[in-house]
């Protein structure tokens, strides 16, 4: 990575102009984004575990129960698109992560005797934060670019959402089979009963809410952002070359 930076500073033709992480509205969209889908990624991997090992639903009935986030980011997203505009991205971006954040937090509290519903009622709360902080969080940072460097922008925020879930896969993965290992006593999970480890689960995404956290302080950094309402964005482009 380094050395792709490095690279990139001295090419006359970089495939990533660098200067655009000097808008602190780009680079802090940037940074949000990757923070959120690391913490976000947790849910990912271990919520289908959870569902089928830990609480016996089938594979449909847990694709059923997960499918609760897409469909509220669906509702959501265009929503808070609109109101974005009107508002600037940074409060709509911040309240979306502050919902996700909770509803990871809420995730943790998942009693033992817990069913389907119970689950659904957090995922809703991730799904229309997920949905508002992705909408806002987009328009700020391609807003943040000048008209050129666009596509580049695009590829940039594609590659922070990438690399956050296959970041936090290996962490939250490696995070969990530990906890859980310990708490059944076992050396593998491998065909063991996981409802005797909600613990494992529970601590996990209390763990991935605080990472999530820090990525409300990120969105927060953006600084101050002016509504569009149809005439451009906060921050001026980037000179032209």
């Amino acid at each position: 990575m380094l050395l792709f930076v490095w690279w990139q500073q001295r090419t006359p033709t970089p495939i990533v102009t660098l200067e655009m992480f000097r808008v602190r509205e780009f680079s802090a969209a940037t940074l949000a984004s990757f923070i959120t889908f690391l913490g976000l990624s947790s849910l990912v991997l271990l919520l289908p575990f959870f569902l089928q090992r830990g609480i016996g639903l089938t594979a449909f009935e847990g694709g059923l129960v997960m499918a609760t986030i897409p469909l509220l980011m669906g509702i959501a997203g265009p929503v808070a698109g609109a109101v974005a505009d009107r508002l600037g991205t940074r409060p709509i971006a911040s309240a979306g992560l502050g919902l996700t954040v909770a509803g990871l937090g809420l995730m943790a509290t998942l009693p033992d005797s817990t069913g389907p519903i119970d689950i659904v009622l957090r995922l809703i709360v991730v799904g229309i934060g997920l949905g508002l902080f992705n909408s806002a969080n987009a328009s700020s940072l391609m807003g943040a670019a000048a008209q050129q460097h666009r596509g580049q922008a695009s590829a940039v925020m594609a590659l922070a959402r990438n690399t956050g879930q296959s970041v936090g896969q290996a962490l939250w993965g490696t995070l969990w089979v530990v906890i859980a290992t310990s708490i059944l006593g076992v050396t593998t999970i491998v065909d063991q009963p996981l409802d005797a480890a909600f613990d494992a689960f529970r601590m996990t995404w209390t763990v991935a809410a605080m990472v999530a956290g820090i990525a409300l302080i990120a969105s927060e950094a953006r600084g101050r952002t002016k509504p569009l309402c149809g005439h451009g964005n906060s921050i001026s482009p980037l000179p032209h070359n």
